[in-house]
């Protein structure tokens, strides 16, 4: 499953979030008003719609690199932002479960991003890692007080499979490699040690499944 665009909701300044964005992806917003920004990230739009409200919103989402180039990518994002770490110190991270590196760090709104290299991908790069060795992205968190019910309507819109499930009934993932919904139940804290809970927030997300174009709405 692709994610061709995603979007979010902020009450954090776009100019803000743009001059973020812009250094990090080295390349200029495809779209800035004072109500939206728009951004390319590798293969994916990313949008932004500003919103007045004193309540957090603060996202999860994941970027895919090439697979082989996890360490590379951790050195080029030290000059963008400090890693969050977990409570135990450690600032990236490997699945089992998924043949996967992650590495995260937030935005100026405080959104979670997560930098993950998936060794089941075919994917690998010879060239120096820099902004156009992101992919695309490659997950989005969806907060629900009804996980189940959540997941069975991604899956009857989309036609998605679970994605190797644990078979915990409070997170599942939806989708594939190259796109994931990470539904999970709200007020649980994000990954790593973030003590930021999932909350129920605004998201569209324009999705490609087995050649079949779908929009999603969420909240």
């Amino acid at each position: 499953m692709q994610i061709h665009k995603l979007r979010l909701a902020t009450n954090c300044s776009l100019t803000t979030l743009a001059d973020f964005y812009t250094t990090l992806l080295d390349n200029i917003p495809v779209e800035q008003t004072d109500a939206q920004l728009t951004l390319q990230v590798g293969s994916s739009l990313l949008t932004f719609d500003y919103v007045s409200t004193a309540l957090a919103m603060r996202y999860h989402f994941a970027i895919n690199i090439p697979a082989n180039q996890f360490d590379a990518a951790k050195e080029w994002i030290a000059d963008y932002a400090p890693l969050i770490q977990s409570d135990s110190g450690e600032d990236t991270f490997h699945s089992e479960n998924w043949d996967a590196d992650m590495l995260y760090f937030y935005d100026p709104a405080g959104n979670i991003l997560e930098l993950v290299a998936r060794h089941t991908l075919a994917n690998t790069s010879n060239a120096t890692f820099n902004s156009r060795s992101l992919l695309s992205i490659s997950e989005i968190g969806i907060a629900s007080d009804d996980v189940a019910a959540q997941i069975s309507d991604i899956q009857a819109r989309t036609g998605a499979a679970l994605y190797r499930w644990s078979g915990n009934a409070a997170f599942a993932p939806v989708g594939d490699e190259q796109g994931l919904f990470i539904v999970l139940e709200r007020g649980r804290i994000w990954f790593p040690d973030t003590g930021v809970a999932a909350e129920s927030l605004p998201v569209t997300a324009v999705v490609e499944n087995n050649g079949r174009t779908v929009t999603l709405t969420f909240f």
